[in-house]
C-alpha cells in the first residue's frame, strides 16, 4: 500500500519470483473484488438520523512501474511509484461506474471474467472476479520485528522526526482526533512520469528536498506526495501533530519561499507551473489503518477545498480561503476574488490571492485589534512601568507567557498603542520553534529592519548598509 489519500487508495502488486504475469493480474483483480464486496456493506448507513453511503470505483493497470524513495538521509524517505501501469490504473478508475472494476487490459485475465468497454476497447469491465489459482501466505512476523531496536531505527528513516517521536513514545496526539489545522497543497506541472520516468522522479526529488527543508524551517508536516491524476501534488500540514499558534502566517511564508526558490534557483526549469492552495479549519488528524499498517492521515472539508484551490488558473499563484486570510490582515498583501464556484461545493465562495512577489517575512504592522482589553490591568501596568524605567536608563526584559488565545498579542498591541504618546521606536522580532538553534534569530530581524537590509540583498550592499548604520 503506497498511498491513502482520504478518498483513494494506491496499491502495487509486485510480481513474485514464481508468479506469471497472468497469475499476478488475477491476484490483483481478486483483491479488488474483495475490497469492492467489503465496501458494499457500507453502501447505505444511517447515523444520528443522517443517511450516507460509501461508493467505490476500482481501476487496475498492468505492466511496469518505477519505485522511488523521495527525500534524503538528512530528513526521511517516502516511497512512491510512478509509470505506465499506474497511469493505466488511474485511467481505468475514471472509466468505472459506482461499484465497478475496470482493467486496462483483458489479455491477462480469463476471457469469461471481463467484457470490453464499448467506447474504450483497450479497457474492460470485470464481470466476474476470477479465482486465485493458489493460496498466498505472507507472514510479516510483526511482533518479533517490533521488539527489535534495529527495527525502530530503520522505521525512523521513513517518518517525519516529530511524528516518529510521538509514535514511538505512544503519545496520544498520534491517535485520532479533531483539531483546527492549516493545510498547504502544492501542485507542480511539468512531470509526466512516462518515457523518462526515472529522470522525472529525480527532478521531483530535488523539489521535494526543498519542500522538506522549508517544512522543517516553518514547522510543517509533509503528509502526502500524490503522483496521480492531480498532477504532482504535495500536502503540507500546520497545526498537527504539534499545535502552531501562527500556522496561517507560517504556511504563507513557506509558500512564498517555495515560489521564490523556483523562480530564482537554477535546476527547477522543469517546473512549468507552480500553484498552491491554503485553507484553515477543523479536520480529523491521526492514525488510520489496520493494526499492522497505519499511517498519519488528515481528513476534512477544508483539505478538499485546498485541493481545488491549487488547481486554479494558468499561472504561478497562491490562493487561500477567508478563514486563512483573516489572520493575514496587515501582514501580507492579498486580493479578494468574489463568487468563485469550485468543484464539489454547492455554492460559490470568496477567495483571496496572495501576491507571490512579496517578501516572505511578515510586515511589522501587527494585525489590527479593536476589541476592548478586559482583565489585564495588572499585567498592562507592569509593562508600562518597565517602559518608564527604560526612559530613565534602566533596561529590563519582560517575559510574557501563556496558553494559546489567552490574550498575549492583545496585551502587546495595547502597549504599542501606549508608546505612541512617547514618540518611541517600536521594533519587533519574531521567535519560531524551528529557529530555536539559530543564535540571536529574533535580533537579526530587528537589526536588519533598522539597517534596511532585505532578504536576498547582495553581500556587498548589505555590508554597505551596516557600515552606514554604524557611522
Amino acid at each position: 500500500m503506497y498511498q491513502f489519500a482520504g478518498d483513494s487508495l494506491l496499491a502495487g502488486f509486485q510480481r513474485l519470483e514464481d508468479e506469471s504475469d497472468s497469475e499476478n493480474a488475477v491476484r490483483a483483480t481478486a483483491c479488488a473484488g474483495r475490497i469492492r464486496d467489503e465496501l458494499s456493506r457500507f453502501s447505505s448507513i444511517t447515523e444520528m438520523g443522517v443517511s450516507f453511503g460509501i461508493q467505490s470505483r476500482l481501476g487496475l493497470g498492468f505492466g511496469s512501474y518505477c519505485q522511488y524513495l523521495l527525500g534524503n538521509f538528512r530528513y526521511y524517505y517516502r516511497p512512491v511509484i510512478a509509470g505506465h501501469a499506474m497511469r493505466q490504473a488511474i485511467a481505468a478508475e475514471h472509466l468505472a461506474d459506482t461499484g465497478e472494476i475496470v482493467v486496462a487490459t483483458r489479455d491477462l485475465l480469463p476471457a469469461d471474467s471481463v467484457r470490453p468497454l464499448k467506447s474504450w476497447l483497450e479497457f474492460a469491465r470485470v464481470e466476474r472476479t476470477p479465482e486465485v489459482p493458489r493460496a498466498y501466505e505472507f507472514d510479516f512476523q510483526l511482533p518479533a520485528l517490533s521488539s527489535e531496536k534495529r527495527f525502530f531505527r530503520r522505521l525512523g528513516r521513513f517518518l517525519d522526526r516529530e511524528l516518529f517521536k510521538k509514535f514511538t513514545a505512544g503519545h496520544e496526539e498520534f491517535m485520532g482526533g479533531h483539531r483546527e489545522i492549516t493545510c498547504l497543497l502544492i501542485r507542480l506541472d511539468g512531470l509526466q512520469y512516462e518515457e523518462q520516468v526515472r529522470e522525472d522522479l529525480e527532478n521531483l526529488n530535488r523539489f521535494y528536498e526543498l519542500v522538506l527543508e522549508e517544512s522543517k524551517r516553518f514547522g510543517a508536516l509533509i503528509v502526502q506526495a500524490d503522483l496521480t491524476d492531480k498532477g504532482t501534488a504535495l500536502f503540507a500540514l500546520f497545526g498537527a501533530p504539534m499545535a502552531r499558534e501562527n500556522k496561517e502566517i507560517l504556511s504563507v511564508r513557506m509558500a512564498l519561499r517555495l515560489q521564490r526558490a523556483v523562480r530564482e534557483t537554477p535546476g527547477f526549469d522543469f517546473i512549468q507551473l507552480l500553484r498552491m492552495g491554503i485553507t484553515t479549519g477543523p479536520a480529523y488528524c491521526g492514525d488510520l489503518g489496520a493494526p499492522f499498517r497505519k499511517g498519519y492521515t488528515v481528513l476534512g472539508d477544508d483539505v478538499n477545498t485546498a485541493t481545488r484551490l491549487m488547481g486554479i488558473g494558468e499561472q504561478n499563484a497562491i490562493y487561500c480561503d477567508a478563514a486563512t486570510c483573516e489572520k493575514l490582515v496587515g501582514v501580507f498583501q492579498t486580493r479578494k476574488i468574489e463568487g468563485i464556484q469550485l468543484k464539489g461545493l454547492s455554492r460559490p465562495i470568496d477567495l483571496h490571492q496572495i501576491d507571490v512577489s512579496q517578501d516572505h517575512r511578515p510586515r511589522e504592522t501587527p494585525p489590527a485589534v479593536y476589541d476592548a482589553m478586559v482583565g489585564r490591568e495588572i499585567e498592562f501596568e507592569t509593562l508600562k512601568e518597565s517602559f518608564k524605567k527604560a526612559l530613565q536608563g534602566e533596561t529590563s526584559v519582560v517575559a510574557l507567557a501563556g496558553g494559546m488565545g489567552i490574550g498575549k498579542s492583545r496585551l502587546v498591541f495595547a502597549l504599542r498603542e501606549e508608546l505612541r504618546f512617547y514618540n518611541a521606536v517600536y521594533m519587533r522580532g519574531d521567535c519560531y520553534s524551528y529557529e530555536r538553534y539559530t543564535p540571536l534569530h529574533a535580533w537579526r530581524e530587528i537589526l536588519s529592519s533598522l539597517m534596511g537590509i532585505r532578504e536576498g540583498m547582495a553581500h556587498a550592499e548589505s555590508l554597505q548598509k551596516i557600515e552606514t548604520a554604524l557611522e
